[in-house]
């Protein structure tokens, strides 16, 4: 199977879908955030590398006092945000570290041009070197990449202009020619790079929705499902909100597969998932999955046992309501019904899986009372 392209904007390489692109950014911040890293720990040993040699070697004599505090301040400054980039992991305050990474990276090599002997050909490399690092390494937006590296250049060209002229050891033309090529083509790459960042992400997305979706009903799948449920559960320990789980099981299921066929039994299992999907909230985080065979779970964070109760209720009357015959040719027609067991979070649960052994009792419990019916832990309300 091939996964299609997600559709992109053409020359800002982001998302159409704007809640995909959301999701992208927060992903890729996070993902890229080593590339960042390691880039300003390199930058900053190379440069402690360059600066003890230049002062053990004596090639630019004694370092002037603006240049080694310069060194010292820019150090220490470098020092705190590799610190801070390997703690954080909030998105919105790794977007102000690497935007801080590069403007004390701009404000660094600026005052090494202005301070620093000899700086025509080292500082060149640096203009120009500066753009690449940039465009290819940041974990930001493209637009966002573009706009620093611009700005960049705007501060350290002017500078290193008026010591290239005075050195006059440097082509300044052909090293201008060659900071505006170093633009174009990062660009060209930094945007080529995106967009593929962007569909990789994109498939990924779609890949994740297909493995957590029950082909046959296009409910969630237990394994989906299982995911959820630790998820609320952890919520549910930090928020204490209610939250219900609903186990409904269909009745006589293998006598319809054997009077009727496999064929028969599918389609049951999809009307019976369609009833269960249009009557659970519209609420984000309650969902609805295929736990088994014919087995369906739905989720209820922020519902208590009774308010779940009632749900399960109306899936009972909306099974009925359909009326899908059980047997084929029978004289006495009989429809095909379900049975439901409810259990609610509480002391006596102390992990998903305590939940789900609950809610199993109380579905086996209405089998045992007859099928077609409720049993709620602990009351035990019938529909």
């Amino acid at each position: 199977m091939e996964l299609a392209r997600p559709p992109l904007t053409r020359w800002t390489a982001e998302l159409a879908d704007r809640g995909q692109e959301r999701r992208f950014r927060e992903y890729n911040l996070l993902a890229q955030r080593r590339t960042a890293l390691v880039t300003l720990t390199a930058i900053l040993l190379i440069n402690a590398v360059a600066f003890g040699f230049s002062v053990l070697s004596g090639t630019d004599g004694a370092p002037s006092a603006p240049r080694l505090t310069t060194q010292i301040v820019g150090t220490a400054v470098g020092v705190i945000l590799v610190i801070a980039l390997a703690r954080e992991r909030r998105h919105i305050w790794l977007r102000h570290l690497v935007a801080a990474a590069v403007v004390m990276l701009t404000a660094f090599i600026a005052i090494m041009l202005a301070t620093g002997p000899r700086m025509g050909f080292r500082g060149a490399i640096m203009v120009v070197g500066g753009v690449a690092v940039i465009y290819l390494t940041l974990p930001l937006r493209l637009t966002a990449v573009t706009v620093l590296s611009l700005a960049y250049s705007a501060v350290t060209v002017p500078i290193w202009l008026t010591v290239a002229l005075v050195d006059g050891a440097v082509d300044v033309v052909y090293t201008v020619m060659s900071l505006v090529l170093a633009h174009v083509l990062c660009f060209t790459e930094a945007r080529r790079a995106q967009r593929e960042r962007r569909v990789l992400f994109a498939q990924r997305e779609t890949l994740l929705a297909l493995s957590s979706i029950d082909p046959l009903t296009g409910l969630m799948n237990r394994r989906a499902a299982d995911e959820e449920l630790k998820q609320a559960f952890a919520r549910w320990r930090r928020h204490g909100q209610s939250m219900t789980l609903l186990m409904v099981d269909i009745d006589h299921f293998k006598t319809l597969n054997d009077s009727q066929g496999h064929v028969a039994g599918d389609h049951a299992l999809r009307l019976v998932a369609d009833v269960i999907r249009s009557v659970m909230p519209m609420v984000p985080g309650q969902v609805a999955a295929r736990y088994g065979g014919e087995e369906f779970v739905c989720l209820l964070p922020g519902l208590d046992a009774a308010q779940a109760t009632v749900i399960a209720g109306r899936i009972l009357a909306g099974v009925r309501r359909i009326a899908i015959p059980l047997t084929a040719g029978s004289a006495e027609r009989s429809i095909l019904t379900v049975s439901a067991g409810v259990a609610a979070v509480g002391p006596r649960i102390s992990g998903p899986e305590e939940l789900v052994d609950a809610a199993d009792r109380q579905l086996y419990r209405a089998k045992g009372e007859g099928r077609n019916c409720v049993r709620t832990e602990p009351a035990g309300l019938t529909a």
